[in-house]
């Protein structure tokens, strides 16, 4: 959500400003509802004390984009206040358990503006990465720009200066969406301590069948990067958009969510 971005893969040397800013994020963003009435009971004092609604489930994903947050200062919207491919997909899974990229309030960019959420009663989930940097493109003899996953070495960094752990004390979350491999490998090796299931893919298909994993009373749920370039997403999303409230990752959600 509202979050200072980092331009460069990179860490500052501050660190521990970086830190404080990112947690005063996660403060506003709680009470961003408070102030707006989603969260009836939840005050001032609430958000500044560090205390959480516990109902929001941070979506966690594997790095920074090139083109949305660093740049617009929100997840999944660019500088003109569009909302990428990606943030589409995520949208129309989140619809379904009542929640929705687009921010509580109107955002205004330089160039453009982000609307607020549709008022038809959805709540905006908790956006967030394993690594709150851009990892960069592939060198200049990949013509295609490929993006560049967040890599071990940037993940363990990111870890070690417990940019995720502090987001998730404060928010203190029921479920914990983790998207793509590197945010469930990293997730399950760092903070879990988990074995990792070397196909996301067969584990994403069983996962109402699956003994989830907990940290911290919050239940884990690996899933897809959804992008349009991931084909297994694609193909998985083609079937959930047939009967998408019948969806395995559907009912888990709701079951663990409400």
């Amino acid at each position: 959500m509202f979050r200072v971005a980092l331009r460069s893969a990179r860490y500052p040397s501050n660190e521990n400003e970086t830190l404080r800013r990112q947690t005063q994020t996660v403060a506003a963003y709680l009470c961003s509802h408070a102030a707006l009435g989603r969260r009836p009971g939840i005050g001032q004092e609430d958000c500044a004390g560090g205390r959480s609604v516990g109902e929001t489930p941070p979506v966690v994903a594997e790095a920074v984009g090139p083109r949305t947050l660093r740049l617009s200062g929100v997840n999944y919207f660019d500088t003109r206040g569009r909302l990428g491919a990606t943030g589409r997909y995520l949208d129309r899974i989140l619809e379904h358990v009542g929640y929705t990229v687009y921010p509580p309030r109107e955002v205004r960019l330089g160039n453009g503006m982000i609307l607020p959420a549709a008022s038809d009663g959805r709540k905006t989930a908790y956006f967030t990465d394993i690594c709150p940097v851009f990892p960069g493109h592939a060198g200049a003899r990949d013509r295609s720009k490929r993006i560049l996953p967040p890599g071990r070495k940037l993940v363990a960094a990111a870890v070690e200066r417990q940019f995720l752990k502090q987001e998730l004390a404060i928010i203190k979350p029921r479920v914990i969406l983790l998207l793509g491999h590197w945010a469930y490998e990293a997730f399950y090796t760092h903070f879990l301590e988990g074995q990792v299931s070397p196909s996301l893919s067969s584990l994403v298909v069983r996962i109402h069948k699956a003994e989830l994993s907990e940290y911290q009373g919050a239940v884990v749920i690996p899933f897809f990067h959804p992008s349009p370039a991931n084909l297994r997403f694609v193909r998985w999303f083609s079937s959930f958009s047939r009967s998408p409230k019948k969806s395995t990752l559907t009912r888990v959600l709701q079951k663990h969510l409400h």
